[in-house]
């Protein structure tokens, strides 16, 4: 199944989002959780989430340094973002950035985060964009101090040439996954079953 039509979600701008209040569960980082409405984050590096206990109350804003996931609820399926630091650059993996709210769009020992560079339309799973905007993936384990990109794509130009390369030296420790990217087993349009199949050698690695 490949990321272009293994996922059915449906479009959400972040502009029009910002003003509409969706049913959401705010996780904080200490532990503590809200239901109710929320707007979506304007942009990555928002300051605030605004709030509202239900449909006719008045909103509240809570500080996103107070928050570490929001989960919004659709007829379709949920969206998640987490606040994480990310290293910005292909070439400095040293230099980490953020925090920022990024799409979460595989959950496991690696999590797959999906964003754009520039642009207000996004696109809940990184499927595709009304705007020219660069897509990038990010993969983070927990014991990384941020989120590394590994799929970088501008329009279909050189599509998997970012993929190829730096998912390689990512997953380099498990050699046969390694393998199928280099021998384009795996594309950047499979990155969900890349990550997927990542997460279960660990987890069968862990239990021998």
């Amino acid at each position: 199944m490949k990321i272009i039509s293994g996922f059915i979600l449906s479009i959400v701008l972040f502009s029009a989002q910002a003003a509409k209040f969706i049913p959401a569960e705010l996780s904080f980082a200490d532990g503590k959780s809200l239901k109710g409405l929320a707007a979506f984050p304007d942009k990555p590096n928002d300051k605030t989430i605004l709030f509202k206990s239900k449909e006719n109350a008045e909103p509240v804003s809570y500080s996103s340094e107070s928050l570490k996931t929001l989960i919004y609820f659709f007829d379709d399926g949920t969206v998640e973002f987490d606040r994480i630091m990310i290293y910005p650059s292909l070439l400095n993996s040293k230099k980490s950035a953020g925090p920022y709210w990024m799409e979460v769009i595989e959950r496991g020992y690696t999590t797959l985060y999906f964003a754009l560079r520039e642009g207000s339309t996004m696109v809940r799973s990184g499927i595709s964009s009304t705007t020219s905007a660069d897509k990038f993936w990010y993969c983070m384990r927990p014991n990384e101090e941020a989120a590394k990109v590994i799929s970088w794509v501008i329009g279909k130009v050189n599509a998997n040439e970012t993929f190829r390369r730096e998912a390689q030296k990512y997953f380099k420790d498990y050699p046969e996954l390694s393998g199928k990217i280099k021998d384009k087993t795996y594309k950047y349009d499979q990155i969900v079953e890349t990550v997927r199949e990542y997460n279960k050698w660990i987890a069968n690695t862990a239990k021998k």
